[in-house]
C-alpha cells in the first residue's frame, strides 16, 4: 500500500480575497493545499505544498495539476480528476485509491 500525500485539494475559483482569515490559514497550514479551477488549472499553492513538491508557487500557478505527478500517470490521473469533479468533496490526495 502506498503512503498518501498529506495534501488537500480545494476546488473553486472565487475564493481569492474574500476572507483574510482563510488566507492566513491557507498560507500557514501544516499540510499542502492547492486550489484549482474546474479544468485542473492551479490557482493557488500554499507554502507547505511548496515544501512537499520542491517547487515554488510561481512555477506552479497556471499549470494543470498533472505537472505535479509523473508523466506515466497523467491519463489515469485525468480520469480520477474528472470523477472527482462529478462529486467534489475535500479529501486527501489518493484517498480511496488503494
Amino acid at each position: 500500500m502506498e503512503d498518501k500525500v498529506d495534501l488537500l485539494a480545494i476546488t473553486g475559483s472565487d475564493w481569492r480575497g474574500k476572507n483574510h482569515q482563510f488566507e492566513a490559514l491557507f498560507d500557514y497550514a501544516t499540510i499542502g493545499i492547492l486550489v484549482t479551477d474546474h479544468s485542473g488549472i492551479i490557482l493557488n499553492f500554499n507554502k507547505y505544498a511548496e515544501i512537499q513538491f520542491g517547487c515554488n508557487k510561481g512555477e506552479i500557478i497556471g499549470n494543470t495539476v498533472e505537472k505535479l505527478i509523473p508523466i506515466s500517470l497523467h491519463s489515469i490521473h485525468r480520469g480520477h480528476w474528472e470523477e472527482f469533479y462529478k462529486h467534489p468533496e475535500p479529501r486527501r490526495m489518493g484517498e480511496g485509491r488503494d
